[in-house]
């Protein structure tokens, strides 16, 4: 959650209206009645289902959007993978023969390969999805290039956005077995 005076904070810097700026306080500051009927007023977040949070959100991160598309313009190398070793050498071994049954098993064979090397050092890509305050970062690297990134993205969150990374929820998966 995004603590409140962050988030004036970074509106401020955009909006110079006192009044609205004050309405949104007023918004954010206004917190909820449980069932008991007991009034809470969390100094973190916005209103639950509130309309003016996914734009709330989205002012305070785009300062990580910046620094994302920043950073896909220098990561993304390559224009498309190289292709497989293994399923060149069976492409080529169809393309000489001229026996249907033994081109029938070549196919069957090359089906059962990727076309385009996964593991091509050559082709990067980032990308990068955001819905108000929860967002996916996925990479076509390695690890390493994962952590860095990681470390990027809880630095720019600190330093610009004036949030934290959550660790419980942030995790490096990798989708392939090599």
């Amino acid at each position: 959650m995004i603590p409140h005076n962050t988030i004036m904070k970074s509106i401020s810097e955009k909006v110079g209206d006192p009044r609205l700026l004050e309405l949104i306080k007023k918004f954010i500051g206004a917190g909820y009645i449980d069932e008991a009927g007991t009034h809470h007023k969390p100094k973190l977040g916005t209103p639950q289902g509130g309309v003016l949070s996914p734009l709330l959100a989205n002012i305070v991160l785009h300062k990580l959007d910046e620094f994302m598309a920043q950073e896909k313009i220098r990561f993304d190398t390559g224009t498309k993978r190289r292709k497989n070793p293994e399923y060149a050498k069976l492409q080529a071994k169809k393309a000489k023969t001229q026996d249907p049954e033994e081109k029938k098993s070549i196919m069957a064979e090359m089906r059962n390969l990727r076309r385009s090397d996964f593991f091509d050092k050559a082709f990067r890509r980032i990308f990068y999805v955001r819905y108000a305050d929860d967002f996916v970062v996925l990479i076509v690297g390695d690890k390493k290039n994962a952590l860095y990134l990681k470390s990027k993205i809880r630095e720019i969150l600190k330093s610009k956005c004036g949030l934290e990374l959550n660790e419980d929820k942030t995790i490096i998966n990798s989708m392939t077995e090599k």
